[in-house]
């Protein structure tokens, strides 16, 4: 990582002022920069899932973790800034530099003098960014109006300019990153946001179908031939499987995986909102905690009529019968998020999640597979 990423937030000196930090790279020019203090540093290593090479942040990690190169950085002014927005009279800062793409955000780790980790501030530069942040304190607003969810989701703690960045403050939730099996525990969090935000209408008068179909035609000019083929066979499909029937559609995160849940003493705990909507089909969560895991070992996932669909079951009885179409409009949702994202920024990451969505499309599309 030869130039730091948000380098005009974390200050980079050269004369040895300021707080001293570790720097460990992983993939994409992404990483964590820990203080370098042991004492401070354990809280941020065991709060970023850095507790051993095991884990999912552990994958991703070089071999021998590369040690970390130490550097200097000049945060004085936003830990203060953090300090008066989690109402403590001094703090230290660890951080998460996130993946790079269009809408990267720096993840501040809060630390108070006794070890105590009460918030997280994520901070964004660019402007596609401060958008997705801007919805997900949005959502985090829009969550907090659900009883049922207290203490399950992040607070906003504050929400305000700073340097030419904007930055959401909220709570860190506790306990160990969740597990990476569907259980009971993830269905229960699933039925209580559903029921929170549940309502029924036809799919094709849904917020989900204007989505994707909005989308299509705004990313028609700019994509594939073969991607926007393939989107409009897929559309058409979906209006003929689920475009006549009434849907109870709510509230989905959409990126409902493992390393975005805790296990804490209320039960699963669950961040990183910016991707959320509401108005979306039943299962959608628990396609993509399996979808996505698969795709990133690079493995084929087909949804079963298992146990991580009983949570729609009671809701909707005839699910049942609809379970390939709505996996295939979670596909293609899902496939035109990845499919902008590296149009806006075609040089970050890899698109081996992008190709693995456009297979499983076409596997539906095509007839190749229905759902047994």
């Amino acid at each position: 990582m030869d130039t730091l990423p948000f380098s005009s937030v974390l200050r980079p000196t050269l004369d040895g002022t300021g707080r001293p930090y570790l720097l460990r790279p992983s993939r994409h020019r992404s990483g964590w920069l820990l203080p370098a203090e042991p004492a401070l540093r354990r809280p941020g290593m065991s709060a970023f899932g850095q507790s051993g090479v095991k884990g999912f942040l552990g994958r991703s990690l070089p071999a021998a973790w590369l040690g970390g190169r130490r550097l200097w950085c000049d945060v004085g002014p936003l830990e203060r800034a953090l300090a008066r927005a989690v109402g403590e009279p001094d703090v230290r800062l660890a951080f998460c530099i996130g993946t790079s793409g269009a809408y990267r955000k720096l993840t501040a780790e809060v630390i108070t003098s006794g070890g105590r980790v009460p918030a997280y501030a994520k901070i964004a530069v660019h402007a596609p960014a401060q958008a997705s942040l801007e919805r997900e304190q949005a959502t985090l607003l829009r969550l907090s109006t659900a009883d049922a969810l207290r203490g399950r989701v992040p607070e906003v703690l504050a929400w305000f300019r700073w340097d030419g960045a904007q930055v959401l403050v909220t709570t860190a939730g506790a306990g160990r990153i969740g597990p990476s099996r569907f259980g009971e525990q993830h269905a229960e969090f699933l039925r209580r946001l559903h029921d929170a935000f549940v309502e029924k209408k036809p799919f094709l008068a849904s917020a989900m179908w204007a989505r994707m179909a909005a989308a299509v035609r705004r990313l028609t000019p700019r994509m594939s031939g073969e991607w926007s083929l393939r989107c409009r066979n897929a559309l058409t499909l979906l209006a003929e499987r689920l475009g006549p029937g009434v849907l109870p559609l709510s509230a989905a995160h959409r990126d409902f995986t493992p390393w975005n849940t805790r296990v804490g003493p209320q039960g699963l705990y669950v961040f990183d909102w910016e991707a959320a909507v509401e108005g979306t089909t039943p299962l959608y969560d628990a396609f993509h905690f399996q979808a996505m895991q698969a795709a990133l070992a690079g493995k084929p996932y087909h949804p079963s009529r298992g146990r991580q669909h009983d949570l729609v079951a009671a809701l909707w009885p005839e699910w049942r019968a609809h379970l390939a179409p709505l996996y295939l409009a979670y596909l293609v949702d899902m496939g035109l998020f990845y499919t902008e994202a590296r149009l806006e920024a075609p040089d970050s990451g890899d698109d081996r999640e992008q190709r693995w969505l456009a297979h499983h499309i076409d596997i539906y599309t095509e007839g190749r597979c229905e759902v047994a």
